[in-house]
């Protein structure tokens, strides 16, 4: 299996591995990856050194000093008594009347090799502590640099953050320019923003290979305790070449891009594939809330007449460069806001119709033009192109000449639910993905109606939350009283995910005990996978017991359904 893993690695391409439990797949999937990088890694510093661009010279004397590429040497101009250039007119005696071509010295190419990637994706966060014990008995532990993704439900150890109903906005909105901030993050500053002087902590510590509870322990004793969601995801993901992750963080589209991950060039492992069908089409499927999307209305209507308001103010007032961008943010917030009521308006339509859309009729519905509808936005129109300049305007202000317009962005709720929209249309754009798509509504009962007075408490509202009734922040009226009614975008086709994913990568593996039929595997996730193991069990039939346990060692009853899982 090492041997075809490596193969694979070398020419680029993807692999089916299929091996019983208990023959050392995981080991042989982590030592062959680790020792094809750790030779990788030695032969791309050694082609950087002599990259013409990035490498140092070999007659240079001073290897430490920073020096320029041979074609970048300065042209040292004299200066004439009048204080110009001689070069900017030479004398006419100088000139060749018969002048020939000039000979453009090629500048060489860049010869260094791409940074490679190992990511490890497991089926949750449970599997990724195993992995890592195994990957802690090999020789490469303390020379390949890991990282554990994980979601602030699993790293945060701010108490009064655990107590929030939406504990990832409350993270952000705290951590903000206009935020009072977290203590487990600012104590990272300055010294532990830099991978290496938190790997060196880690390891003064004892959290040389680490998993996730490891880490949490770790950082949390430490003097200050130090948030370990900024630690894994944002500081030692700077240099990490391993990095373990649950499948989402990978073929999910919204947590891969809030999650930085880089898989151009990577390899990526995928252990318990078996799954993987259908996180992919769980992970091109949107659902949009009645709730979510009056939020989100509500949102960019009100950040709208914010900033109409203070531009009003300074309209008297001489231009000025934060007014005017004030004044293009603006342009932003009214566009978005009117796609948003759009897309509100297209959910009461459906929601009323009382029954789902195939894709020709949610096709229909998209570009309604008798009732002023035009929704449906491939990836290369210019509306589409638009929508997707305005949300990046609003959702990516992190220079300093943005942050005077922080007061005027809108809510998480109301970036995530456009993010959503902007991701279904780049794949409902697109004509040969059209079909796997279907529409339906669901309604779900609320169990604990809440009734919001008209002077609400925060512990009025938090308690709304839980029991998922949110009132409504604009005129809109619910359609169905006493449920949650929400717009589910399904996809059936597992093949969309994968390749918005993977098509960048180097090789995908993709490994578990069962994966047969590969042919069926290979088609319904579109990918061609050139090389199929399949291993034998080493376990010899003598020593394998099947049964069923109905009790536990107490004597009650085993109840093996997924709400249980948790």
């Amino acid at each position: 299996m090492m041997e075809r893993i490596l193969e694979a690695v070398k020419r680029k391409e993807n692999m089916l591995c299929e091996f019983p439990a208990g023959n050392g797949k995981t080991v042989s999937l982590l030592s062959a990856t680790c020792a094809w990088l750790q030779q990788y890694n030695e032969e791309k510093r050694a082609a950087m050194e002599k990259c013409p661009i990035h490498g140092v010279p070999e007659d240079s004397e001073d290897l430490g000093r920073d020096v320029k590429p041979v074609f970048e040497k300065e042209v040292k101009q004299e200066v004439n008594e009048c204080g110009d250039s001689c070069l900017d007119e030479p004398p006419l005696v100088l000139l060749d009347t018969n002048p020939k071509k000039e000979e453009v010295e090629e500048k060489p190419e860049c010869s260094c090799l791409p940074r490679v990637r190992i990511y490890y994706g497991t089926q949750s966060h449970k599997q990724i502590a195993q992995v890592v014990k195994e990957f802690a008995l090999l020789p490469y532990a303390n020379v390949i640099k890991h990282t554990i993704l994980g979601s602030r439900k699993h790293l945060c150890i701010n108490s009064e953050a655990k107590k929030q109903a939406d504990l990832s906005s409350y993270c952000k909105k705290i951590n903000g320019d206009n935020g009072s901030g977290c203590p487990f993050k600012t104590a990272m500053r300055p010294r532990f923003e830099k991978a290496e002087m938190m790997r060196q902590h880690l390891l003064e510590n004892g959290s040389d290979v680490f998993d996730m509870e490891d880490l949490v322990k770790t950082l949390t004793a430490s003097s200050p305790s130090i948030c370990p969601y900024y630690t894994t995801n944002r500081v030692l993901t700077q240099d990490a070449d391993l990095i373990f992750c649950p499948f989402l963080y990978l073929v999910d589209p919204l947590i891969r891009n809030s999650s930085e991950v880089h898989l151009e060039d990577a390899i990526v492992i995928l252990d318990d594939a078996h799954h993987l069908e259908e996180a992919c089409r769980e992970a091109a499927s949107f659902s949009f809330s009645e709730q979510e999307l009056d939020e989100t209305v509500f949102s960019f209507r009100s950040k709208r007449i914010e900033a109409e308001e203070m531009i009003k103010k300074h309209v008297d007032v001489a231009e000025n460069e934060n007014l005017a961008i004030l004044k293009d943010f603006h342009v932003h917030l009214q566009f978005l806001e009117t796609l948003s009521r759009e897309i509100m308006y297209l959910f009461c339509r459906v929601a009323r119709r009382g029954k789902g859309l195939t894709s020709e009729e949610l096709f229909a519905y998209l570009n309604d033009f008798s009732i002023g509808i035009y929704l449906f936005l491939p990836p290369e129109s210019p509306k589409y192109t638009l929508i997707k300049k305005s949300f990046e305007t609003i959702s990516e202000m992190k220079d300093s000449e943005s942050r005077h317009l922080e007061m005027f962005r809108p809510s998480d709720t109301a970036i995530s639910c456009i993010e959503k929209w902007i991701y279904f249309q780049s794949c409902f754009g697109i004509e040969q993905w059209q079909s796997s798509y279907r529409l339906n509504i669901s309604y779900d009962r609320i169990k604990k109606p809440f009734i919001l007075d008209s002077s609400p408490s925060t512990s009025s509202t938090s308690e709304a939350m839980k029991n998922e009734e949110i009132p409504f922040k604009t005129n809109h009226k619910a359609l169905h009283e006493g449920y949650k009614t929400s717009l589910n975008l399904l996809c059936t086709s597992s093949s969309i995910a994968f390749s918005d994913a993977f098509r960048e990568s180097r090789s995908v593996i993709l490994s578990s005990e069962s994966l047969i039929p590969m042919n069926e595997l290979e088609e319904e996730l579109g990918t061609e996978f050139p090389n199929k193991v399949e291993g034998e069990s080493e376990i010899p039939p003598e020593n394998i017991f099947a049964g069923v346990l109905t009790k536990g060692p107490s004597g009650k009853e085993i109840e093996c359904t997924y709400m249980m899982t948790s």
